[in-house]
């Protein structure tokens, strides 16, 4: 576990600082509850004073949006300073609360039973059990790391920043020299004989700052005395901040982002035609006029495997398209949004819960302030929930539900906003397809022009006869210079065809041009003829020899599969490919009996031991951790395995931070 610097050094300091400030708040917190407590009104409140203090741990601990390409330890770190951010968020409700019952000059014994409401028992433990896992997670984890890494101990030794209150800090705990809970009377922490509901209790003792304290204290105050006013502000809306991110949260799945980052990327140079006045006699300049007019939906329809989804990707990423956007959207905020459904997905990525949950957490992202609007009865019930029951909840989104959040957000959103969507895979949707034409059909009729919809799918009458009124193209009829550049791309990368194509550049031509007809605008199909013919080809072959195999192909993916497949495949292979589609689908089935949808996939290192033949390495080998040689090797045998006996139907994706299990 290795630390990049500066940045884990203070982020380090901001943690164990909130954890400091936790712990005083409750020793605080179980003096309220006690009948024997010795702490006038004025100390018990004291911990109200130190809000500005949490208001600004709360900004340091949330994730930086600068922090990009993290290594697995920085984002350990930062994973705990998020989490801490939480219990800050917390601590800044109760005490606000805390602190507007003290402006009501209520007496003391009914003003001490309103805080023992606010500050529940149950809350206070729960609240005792988060700090001490974090002083665990701190001494027995985080510090240790710091300790034995070479550049922190460079930056503490070497740098102008350790001059600093936080750094400083972390030099001495470092060092031995101080504790994470120092060890003085403000963080003092004793067992002491309490009711009999409680056995021991922590105890904060009267105050008296140590030198230490008053410095970091100090740095804190000085750190939050320029911007009082925004502090305040900040203050008064940390509790709606906890209420929106929980809220948000409840929205995401698992599956969420999969089917957009397995969409594979268009190749170089290609697609590039959607933005211009017309290339090779094609022209698509009708897309660029529908983002900059006010015709609401573009319906953009073609083959299966004609790459619809590489499209959609291409047109959502592209600056083009936001450039083009904006002239639509004025002096109005533009927000864009998406989904892919899939087929093949989890059921969350083919349903209308799945679209809506998704497309709501990406417009509530943009558009915060706008979650207590979108769902009322929700923000109502958990605005005033205690920690305790946040934390246990779990919310169920139903369509109803949806459906009504979808309308509102909109009613109020588009009054200001201009939204566009890109839906991907319309066909693909898993139920009656009416429905959700009638969805997407139904929407500009209450965004009085503010709203704007991107479609795809394959032509079925009734996709047709939804959208034969509205701006659309068919892809397949434009791809086809696209594919020629494709095929000739991919034949250059490989040294022993681009030889052949040099020594026989006019027969060369003619086959590429042969490979792309065939296509017919299925560019799978020519992705997957490519992959054949490059690694069926031998040094000796000639151009007549390729085309000799292109024959030999089906041009209909389905016929293709099926002779990849099971006609020029050998037994052995066709069992192999069996086995591999077989353990594929029954972690499916799992998945969608338990309606765990975290880990629909299988990685390849676990599809290498479930492919094992030998018995004796589960049941007699001595059981050891797999060196990274040996877990590679098996995982590139795999690799290899799907490669040649799959027929292309399956693609190994590599891990992305939605997808990543270790």
């Amino acid at each position: 576990m290795s630390f990049s610097g500066l940045r884990e050094l203070s982020l380090a300091g901001a943690i164990i600082r909130a954890l400091r400030l936790g712990f005083v708040i409750l020793g605080n917190s179980f003096e309220i509850h006690s009948e024997h407590s010795l702490l006038t009104q004025p100390e018990l409140l004291e911990p109200c004073s130190i809000l500005p203090a949490l208001a600004s741990l709360y900004s340091e601990l949330k994730p930086s949006t600068e922090a990009t390409n993290q290594d697995k330890s920085s984002e350990v770190l930062q994973d705990l300073a998020t989490k801490m951010s939480r219990v800050v968020g917390d601590l800044i409700v109760h005490l606000e609360r805390s602190q507007e019952n003290e402006a009501k000059s209520t007496p003391w014994n009914e003003e001490r039973l309103i805080l023992q409401q606010i500050w529940k028992k149950e809350d206070i433990h729960a609240l005792e059990q988060r700090l001490v896992w974090f002083k665990d997670m701190l001494n027995n984890v985080v510090i240790p790391a710091l300790k034995s890494d070479i550049k922190i101990q460079r930056h503490i030794t070497q740098t102008d920043e350790a001059k600093s209150t936080d750094i400083e800090m972390m030099r001495q705990i470092l060092s031995g020299k101080s504790s994470i809970l120092p060890e003085d009377n403000r963080y003092s922490i004793t067992a002491t004989e309490g009711t009999s509901e409680r056995k021991q209790h922590v105890q904060i003792n009267p105050i008296n700052h140590s030198a230490q304290d008053k410095a970091a204290l100090e740095h804190v105050d000085k750190e939050t005395s320029d911007t009082v006013a925004q502090g305040e502000e900040q203050l008064s809306t940390d509790h709606t901040a906890i209420i929106e991110d929980f809220i948000l949260e409840s929205l995401v799945f698992s599956a969420m982002k999969d089917r957009e980052e397995q969409v594979i990327e268009a190749h170089t140079n290609t697609l590039d035609w959607l933005f211009s006045e017309s290339k090779h006699g094609r022209s698509a300049a009708h897309f660029p006029t529908w983002l900059r007019g006010k015709d609401s939906i573009f319906w953009v329809n073609g083959k299966a495997g004609s790459g619809k989804s590489t499209l959609m990707r291409f047109i959502g990423n592209h600056k083009r398209t936001v450039e083009n956007l904006q002239v639509w959207a004025g002096e109005k905020k533009l927000t864009t949004a998406g989904f892919y459904f899939w087929t093949s997905g989890s059921l969350e990525q083919r349903s209308q819960v799945g679209l809506l949950r998704y497309l709501l957490f990406q417009l509530l992202q943009e558009h915060r302030h706008l979650i207590r609007i979108t769902f009322p009865r929700t923000w109502k019930h958990y605005l005033h929930s205690s920690t305790k029951d946040r934390i246990k909840a779990k919310i169920t989104w139903g369509l109803v539900e949806l459906m009504e959040g979808f309308n509102l957000f909109l009613q109020r959103a588009l009054a200001r906003v201009k939204i566009c969507l890109f839906i991907d895979g319309l066909d693909e949707f898993e139920g009656d397809h009416k429905e959700i034409i009638n969805l997407f059909k139904a929407l500009p009729n209450i965004s009085d022009g503010n709203l704007k919809i991107c479609l795809s799918s394959r032509p079925w009458s009734t996709f047709e006869r939804a959208f034969s009124s509205v701006p659309t193209f068919r892809l397949q009829e434009l791809t086809f210079y696209d594919m020629v550049e494709y095929v000739t791309d991919k034949f250059r990368e490989d040294p022993r065809l681009r030889k052949m194509l040099q020594d026989e550049a006019s027969d060369s031509g003619k086959l590429v041009m042969e490979i792309v007809k065939r296509a017919d605008g299925v560019f799978l199909w020519v992705t997957l003829v490519v992959r054949s013919l490059i690694n069926d080809f031998e040094d000796s072959n000639r151009v007549i020899d390729v085309k000799r195999r292109l024959l030999v192909l089906p041009t209909n993916l389905d016929q293709f599969f099926q002779h990849t497949l099971f006609e020029i495949q050998p037994g052995p292979s066709i069992e192999q490919a069996s086995r591999i589609f077989q353990l594929i689908r029954a972690r499916e089935i799992v998945c969608d009996f338990t309606g765990d949808m975290t880990s629909t996939s299988l990685t390849l290192w676990e599809l290498a031991l479930a492919l094992e033949d030998d018995m004796k390495l589960a049941t007699e080998t001595e059981i050891h951790q797999a060196s990274d040689e040996e877990t590679l090797g098996r995982c590139r045998d795999t690799q290899s395995l799907i490669q040649s006996s799959c027929a292309g139907l399956l693609r190994i994706n590599p891990p992305t931070r939605h997808n990543y299990r270790e």
